[in-house]
């Protein structure tokens, strides 16, 4: 649907920019969503920084800002996952005190596109953190020095405890080679029966895990996983709630048992 609504429209205003922006951020195709970037800086913006096209759209101003964020850092899907959408031109970089869900404030600096460091302020309250960093074979975690206890929960994501106010430094980590997420996944019919969802056929998928998500809840529960077929009808109980707005995330899991990025695709109430 991105790409039928169209590409780098040199007629288009700020705010359209920057609706296409955190769009192509948000399923982690950071080269599209730099050339928003370039797109924006060259054609939408005045030497006073003031979004125009052909008047002030201060909703440019501020979803530019927001897209930024949103290629730097994401925790939609349960964990924190930082630099999902950067460009290979961004290559080494830092930010500082980015929000996540969760009441976190986090700090990162990577070089040569592979994280070097994370640093994750906690929030007011203790909670289990959940991140996502890549190969986490020689993660460290740490807390004034000393080293914290943390799970892997595999797929590059682990989980550690923190306490309200504290940092936690994060190193070591080593960049997970995955592939990338099942095309064409989409929704073929929305019924009373159920949803039939189709995707097609990934090179080197062994199965496929089908996750969803109703209205904003912050997490993917899973609904199926190791299906063979290019096809799957979702239904939760006898009939299928057609009035809530339902996210869909499809996996792949190769030979290794290594599960690919997610593609997502959705239904709105009828």
């Amino acid at each position: 649907s991105l790409r039928e609504r169209g590409g780098l429209i040199k007629k288009t205003t700020g705010h359209g920019v920057v609706h296409r922006l955190p769009a192509w951020a948000r399923i982690k195709n950071g080269k599209m969503a730099y050339l928003f970037v370039k797109e924006f800086l060259t054609r939408h913006i005045g030497t006073n920084l003031w979004s125009f096209g052909p008047m002030y759209q201060i909703d440019g101003d501020l979803g530019y800002t927001g897209a930024m964020a949103e290629m730097l850092i994401q925790s939609h899907e349960g964990y924190i996952e930082v630099i999902p959408a950067i460009s290979k031109d961004w290559s080494n970089g830092y930010f500082r005190g980015l929000s996540a869900r969760g009441g976190y404030s986090v700090d990162a600096v990577w070089k040569n596109n592979r994280l070097k460091e994370v640093t994750v302020h906690a929030g007011e309250f203790s909670k289990l953190c959940k991140i996502k960093l890549g190969n986490t074979e020689r993660v460290s975690v740490k807390y004034n020095g000393k080293r914290v206890q943390y799970t892997d929960l595999g797929n590059g994501i682990i989980s550690f405890p923190t306490e309200g106010g504290k940092s936690y430094v994060i190193t070591g980590m080593k960049r997970l080679i995955r592939a990338k997420a099942p095309k064409s996944f989409r929704v073929e019919a929305n019924t009373e029966d159920g949803v039939l969802l189709s995707w097609s056929e990934a090179k080197g998928a062994v199965g496929y895990n089908l996750y969803y998500a109703n209205e904003s809840a912050p997490d993917y529960t899973l609904y199926k996983e190791n299906i063979t077929d290019t096809e799957a009808l979702f239904k939760l109980g006898d009939k299928n709630d057609m009035s809530v707005r339902r996210t869909y995330r499809l996996t792949y899991v190769d030979k290794n048992g290594i599960e690919s990025e997610g593609a997502l695709c959705y239904t709105v109430p009828v």
